[in-house]
């Protein structure tokens, strides 16, 4: 896959966090807690959209692509 761009759109980037919260060593509870800025906050929200059952609470401070 390319280095450029597009190799990591946005479901793909929430996709790997979704999977992070899944990893036993992580977290011990069926919910992850999600806090995201700028970037981190559209991530953030894609993962609860996308992974409803994972996400047990979300926190956006100043995500970008939001008015």
């Amino acid at each position: 896959m390319s280095d450029g761009p597009n190799a990591w759109p946005l479901p793909r980037m929430a996709a790997l966090l979704a999977t992070l919260c899944d990893l036993d060593a992580v977290v011990k509870d069926p919910h992850c807690d999600v806090v995201g800025h700028s970037i981190g906050g559209l991530v953030a929200a894609w993962t609860a959209v996308l992974n409803p059952g994972k996400v047990g609470q979300l926190v956006l401070v100043g995500p970008a692509g939001f008015r």
